[in-house]
């Protein structure tokens, strides 16, 4: 793929034919679909088509837009959420069907009727971070604060959070698999903290944040480091994949259980290729088993890249 610059995807079968297709915005707002024009074993991608409204107008999911494929009312057909450079959060409801989506103008999200501005951040979506039982997003924002749509923050032991460190990003988890889902915050430094959910309903209440370990010492997985929880081995539990602002990647094995994690010493993914990917802050990774063999690839959308490629890297 090779078009503008800073290509975030998504990952979802979007015609219903079985295969998974790529979902990508882009620096300047549009949206590109991707198409598997293969097989699920020997996937194949179409030329880039450009996402538009129905009325035929160009979609703009704002400055270096980072796209969400979900189900946003509830009405089991594809939704769009995006989050642009300044923290805007746009919602474009799917008025078509869900193997032939077609969206709406934009409805920009506020909380308690104002506009949610949350600075150059991530959003996260798919989690029930409140435990109201409803799925909720939550953005980091330049403060390092982590914070919901009511105005609510996520607080330690009744203080607001706030990381200590720049350019944190978080992941959602349920990392003891109590039934509750937990945050996972990458540092600057290169540690993971760990918050987990203490359950209190309506309450975005954790614990205090604990640094990962691996191999008895804390991880150091490189500077901005990214994170995701991930079944990586294929063995039944939940492992840790890393990955850095230079590219590297590095995957922590679970040798304890589900519910009491422990982690190997950091190993390495890297390409058969020396191929060299510079990943960046504002860049996204995702996991898939694009061939139906069984094992997760990798998918990258590197943001120092000024030809908006992106790079499938499959497991052996």
């Amino acid at each position: 793929m090779n078009s503008k610059t800073r290509a975030k995807p998504d990952i979802v079968d979007w015609n219903n034919d079985g295969k998974l297709d790529l979902v990508v915005g882009m620096e300047y707002g549009n949206v590109q679909i991707i198409l598997n024009t293969g097989t699920l074993k020997e996937p194949e991608f179409a030329s880039v088509q450009e996402l538009t409204f129905k009325n035929g107008k160009p979609f703009k999911g704002g400055m270096r837009c980072d796209v969400t494929v979900c189900d946003w009312n509830g009405d089991k057909k594809k939704d769009l959420l995006t989050a642009d450079e300044f923290g805007v959060v746009r919602y474009f409801e799917n008025i078509g069907t869900d193997a032939k989506p077609e969206f709406q103008d934009e409805i920009q999200l506020k909380a308690d009727g104002w506009p949610i501005r949350w600075g150059q951040k991530q959003l996260k979506q798919n989690f029930d971070f409140n435990n109201d039982g409803q799925n909720d997003s939550v953005m980091i924002n330049n403060y390092g604060q982590i914070g919901g749509y009511k105005g609510d923050y996520v607080n330690v032991d009744g203080e607001k959070y706030a990381c200590t460190e720049k350019r944190c990003r978080i992941a959602g988890c349920d990392w003891n698999h109590d039934g509750n889902d937990d945050i996972l915050v990458g540092l600057d430094s290169g540690g993971v903290e760990l918050l987990l959910n203490k359950g209190i309903e309506g309450k975005y209440e954790f614990g205090p944040p604990v640094k990962l370990a691996a191999d008895s010492k804390e991880i150091n997985a490189g500077p901005e480091v990214s994170t995701m929880v991930t079944d990586w081995d294929k063995d039944g539990k939940d492992d840790l994949l890393c990955i850095d602002n230079t590219g590297k990647c590095t995957f922590y094995a679970n040798i304890g259980t589900d519910t009491q994690p422990k982690l190997t010493a950091g190993k390495e993914v890297a390409p058969t290729k020396p191929y060299k990917i510079m990943y960046g802050s504002r860049s996204r990774l995702e996991t898939a088993d694009f061939n139906g063999d069984g094992k997760l690839d990798l998918l990258f959308g590197p943001s120092y890249n000024w030809k908006g490629r992106l790079y499938i890297f499959l497991q052996k």
